[in-house]
């Protein structure tokens, strides 16, 4: 399961949304892979939204947390802009199921 946490008002989450999510690569990788990718839109900066974003300690967007199964507990995080090799790699990444590691 992917999230991507996104405000209308941040030129970075648009430039993922439009440019990252868009590519044919990524949306590949997501299908083959039967992963979920869920839209968590902070753009009001909801409560609940920050509450999440807390619990990875993050307090902005754009920011994806890839959650692996057996290793829900421990995402890969991506934090500002992820490039497409990024998260292509890590969709199709088995060994990121021991641990979480973050992208800045």
């Amino acid at each position: 399961m992917l999230i991507f946490f996104a405000a209308k008002w941040d030129i970075s989450s648009n430039y993922v949304e439009k440019v990252t999510f868009e590519n044919i690569r990524v949306k590949s990788s997501l299908k083959r892979h039967g992963a979920t990718a869920l839209y968590a839109d902070f753009t009001s900066r909801n409560p609940e939204g920050l509450v999440a974003m807390k619990r990875l300690n993050r307090s902005s967007t754009p920011l994806v947390p890839i959650y692996h199964p057996g290793a829900r507990d421990s995402p890969t995080i991506f934090a500002g802009l992820p490039s497409i090799e990024d998260l292509v790699t890590a969709l199709n990444s088995d060994c990121l199921t021991n641990g979480a590691h973050r992208r800045e």
